[in-house]
């Protein structure tokens, strides 16, 4: 992921798709964050905040590609 600190910082501000875990982390899916293969791809960001909601102050878990969207959770935003 080095070099795309710009894109997850893009993620987490307007994400395409935002989905709320049971265990206080947020899924955050953008895509065209790369370029080439990639560009098809959700850049996956996972959040864990430590107060309610993305107001809060929080921490990047993990950032990678997938073309996946996590099933579990509840999505409470979709662009």
């Amino acid at each position: 992921m080095e070099g795309l600190v710009d894109a997850i910082q893009a993620t987490i501000a307007d994400p395409d798709i935002e989905i709320e875990a049971d265990n206080r982390h947020v899924y955050l899916y953008k895509r065209g964050m790369a370029q080439g293969k990639l560009s098809r791809l959700w850049l996956f960001v996972v959040v864990l905040y430590y107060g309610k909601g993305r107001a809060s102050e929080g921490v990047v878990k993990t950032a990678f590609f997938t073309s996946k969207v996590a099933k579990d959770g509840r999505q409470t935003w979709r662009r």
